[in-house]
């Protein structure tokens, strides 16, 4: 990437980093040698990053995000190589022996993971966690006292101030919670540059607020530098001062957030932005990015993204095009952004035109009913409700025939405790539960006839497919197994099953792979189609798309409302992303400990809502104004 400009001053400084690079990286390259044959990861990769400063590395899966972090800590798995320069206070680290790399990592470099189980030794208490790190960085340190109270210290930093905490293990603590013990482990040793690689998507949006919020106080404190690695370009352009946009192992754009948010000068880019369903808005249909991302080595000689491309022409095809600067020290691997430039602006002020408010529908007929369902998992006693959680506490809700009411909630609200009731993996401790007719409080109580009407009436879409989908199976042999079970008069299983595909848009010569070949969305795809197969009157979805990246996400929800036209399906769906739920549902219930605290129709509750509760989850929603973090309106 070349770092010269036509445009000096200010504008400048923002755009390539004010002051000296704290990290230089230049020319990165990660290759795999698998078989014999040598892959390319990532091709050419620059980035500098100053004292204080945050940038943003985002992009879809499989573009090479993670891939470069680790390459900067020497973290690449075995089979890949770096090569290229990583420079750090005048050194290259990827010249530095093993030994002189584990010394530097904690110490100057800084690492937060996507999931806190994978930064926290299971078998340890949090303290200790901190404890050990100390040790790592002061060896001159004695005494356990000393240690103790500075690991409390440490976590208080972080928000934690029970000292009991510090006691716990990780399996014991929230999510937030988790994440915030390993902020506070990975700054234990007060690194100069921190990474944090996708660290609040496994985080419902109030605590990933709140985490967020936490790291850009502590970079500020510190001067930190701060490297973000996320698919979501609202946080991206609420905590970061520059943003570089990576597909497919390559750099399609670099500037300043505000000024990509602004006006993206790639196809790409404006496909991600377009991707994001609006938190404030309704749309017909999210603007999707067809087909998913290329390896890197397959579009080596050519645009990264010109498979997918709708402005694809005979130059892009032609060589590999470079990241070229453009005015206010932009910079651009589209050769034709000249010409199209103005389709490009035109295509993002037609996507943020209003949409038509959803409209209150006429009541339909009643398909599901739950009346004040109570759930308390037993404790150690062995009897509910002594050292007991109590998941539910008295909830009711209606679903009607082809409607679509969304459950939302913070984790440990209790909504997947109610889905999974109404599907019958859980028993209501009290209370009842009715589906088109059939008293479905207790399934084991029920004569095998009326199980299995249930079991064709009412469906699951799990969070992560590939938990749910036998890896051992082809998905032919999982889709056959489903059909069998459906309604009477399935005799041409092979012919049945393509059709699944082909409803759920995936090509019939899917058949004869595994989960494993297939990508996430391509897996939610199929869990889908296996869920059609018994021609389920209801679905209850669980979070069915807070694991894709946004354009896979745009694509599955399309899906959702599609077959809700053309079925009549009606939907159940669980969710703590409100901007999502707007693109789906049509009513709304909001869960709180338990209890529904808030109910009505989707978009006067998320444009008015009177709960303080629904007032938080609604702020909560990410925006990409720095206001956000704030907590200001």
């Amino acid at each position: 990437m070349t770092r010269t400009s036509k445009v000096g001053g200010r504008d400048e400084e923002v755009a390539r980093g004010a002051g000296p690079a704290l990290l230089d990286v230049r020319g990165l390259r990660i290759t795999s040698r698998i078989g014999g044959r040598r892959r390319v990861i990532v091709s050419g990769m620059d980035l500098a990053l100053s004292p204080g400063e945050t940038v943003g590395i985002v992009g879809e899966s499989g573009s090479g995000k993670s891939m470069t972090a680790r390459a900067i800590l020497g973290l690449l798995p075995p089979g890949l190589f770096a090569q290229g320069t990583v420079h750090y206070e005048g050194r290259n680290l990827l010249e530095l022996p093993e030994r002189a790399l584990a010394r530097m990592r904690g110490a100057d470099i800084g690492l937060i993971l996507q999931d806190p189980y994978t930064m926290l030794n299971p078998l340890l208490r949090c303290g200790r966690h901190i404890e050990d790190t100390l040790r790592q960085r002061d060896k001159s340190w004695r005494g356990r006292r000393a240690h103790r109270d500075e690991a409390l210290r440490r976590l208080e930093e972080v928000g934690i101030s029970d000292p009991s905490v510090a006691d716990r293990y990780p399996f014991q603590l929230s999510g937030g919670m988790r994440q915030r013990v390993g902020i506070a482990a990975a700054l234990a040793r007060d690194p100069k540059i921190l990474v944090a690689d996708e660290p609040t998507t496994a985080l419902d949006v109030t605590t990933q607020k709140e985490s967020l919020a936490l790291l850009k106080s502590l970079q500020s404190t510190r001067a930190m530098g701060l490297i973000l690695i996320t698919h979501d370009l609202r946080i991206a352009f609420s905590m970061c001062d520059r943003v570089y946009v990576l597909y497919a192992g390559s750099l399609l754009e670099v500037g300043t957030a505000e000024a990509v948010e602004a006006e993206p000068l790639h196809p790409y880019t404006l496909g991600l932005l377009l991707s994001e369903p609006p938190a404030t808005r309704r749309v017909s249909r999210l603007v999707a990015i067809d087909g998913t991302v290329s390896a890197a080595d397959d579009v080596a000689d050519r645009c990264a993204f010109a498979p997918r491309c709708k402005w694809k022409q005979e130059p892009c095809e032609r060589g590999k095009p470079p990241l070229a600067d453009l005015e206010g020290a932009r910079q651009s691997a589209c050769v034709r952004i000249d010409e199209i430039r103005g389709e490009i602006g035109e295509l993002r002020r037609a996507a943020e035109r209003p949409a038509e408010p959803v409209g209150v529908l006429a009541p339909a007929r009643p398909l599901a009913r739950v009346e004040n369902v109570r759930k308390v998992f037993e404790g150690r006693a062995g009897r509910a409700g002594i050292d007991g959680v109590q998941a539910l506490a008295g909830v009711s809700l209606e679903i009607g025939e082809g409607e679509s009411v969304a459950l939302v909630g913070e984790s440990g609200s209790g909504k997947t405790t109610l889905g999974r009731c109404l599907v019958g993996l859980e028993t209501p401790t009290s209370g009842g539960i009715t589906i088109d007719g059939v008293t479905a409080s207790d399934y084991g109580a029920l004569s095998v006839q009326e199980r299995r009407r249930l079991r064709r009436t009412v469906q699951m879409i799990f969070q992560d497919p590939y938990t749910s989908l036998n890896p051992a199976h082809s998905i032919g042999f999982t889709l056959r197994e489903a059909l069998r079970v459906g309604p009477e008069g399935t005799h041409d299983l092979d012919g049945s099953a393509s059709e699944l595909l082909e409803r759920v848009g995936l090509p019939a010569a899917y058949l004869a792979r595994k989960p494993v070949a297939l990508s996430g969305g391509e897996r939610q795809r199929v869990a889908i189609a296996r869920a059609l197969a018994v021609r389920p009157q209801l679905m209850v979805c669980d979070e069915p798309v807070s694991a894709l990246d946004v354009s896979v996400q745009a694509q599955i929800l399309n899906l959702f409302k599609r077959l809700r036209g053309e079925l009549g399906v009606a939907y159940l769906f669980i969710s703590h992303d409100l901007a999502v739920v707007r693109q789906v549902v049509d009513r709304v219930y909001v869960l709180h400990r338990g209890e529904v605290v808030e109910s009505g129709p989707v978009d006067e509750i998320l444009d008015d809502p009177h709960h303080p509760y629904t007032a938080r989850l609604v702020a909560s929603v990410p925006r990409s104004d720095r206001d956000w973090l704030s907590g200001q309106p």
